[in-house]
């Protein structure tokens, strides 16, 4: 073999490589802008529903960190692209050993809201269900 031949082979060989890297960068970025959120099943959420729930007062300090999960809500269109992040978080709930957060996040229905759900222990969101709020739901007034 001719060095000129094994150089060529070497180019061809490193020219592959790269082109199944790019082609593996492109497709992990391509997943990842499509991200869709997980709708919680009846099982989940009736497993997590049957605790007792306590209003969070400071929602600011001790709010779960949601915003990564309410853009892919935005982009699946869950929730309205021009929603205000500012006021759109209505109430936080904490079950009775602080092991998951209720979020309620207003939607453009009255008495509608889309709830997230994070496990505050792993770090993680479990879901989102779309709820109606009444009086009995988190034993509100």
């Amino acid at each position: 073999m001719s060095i000129h031949n094994l150089i060529h082979s070497h180019f061809t060989l490193l020219f592959l490589l790269m082109f199944i890297l790019m082609i593996v960068l492109i497709i992990r970025s391509i997943k990842k802008q499509k991200r869709t959120p997980k709708e919680l099943t009846d099982t989940l959420y009736g497993l997590i529903m049957n605790d007792t729930f306590t209003e969070v007062q400071d929602i600011e300090k001790n709010m779960f960190n949601i915003w990564p999960f309410v853009n892919d809500l935005k982009n699946a269109q869950i929730l309205p692209k021009n929603a205000d992040e500012k006021n759109m978080v209505y109430k936080v709930y904490t079950n009775s050993n602080q092991t998951y957060q209720h979020i309620l996040l207003h939607t453009e229905t009255p008495n509608q809201y889309i709830l997230i759900i994070a496990n505050w222990k792993d770090r993680q969101i479990k879901g989102y269900r779309k709820i109606i709020v009444t009086n009995q739901t988190y034993g509100a007034s």
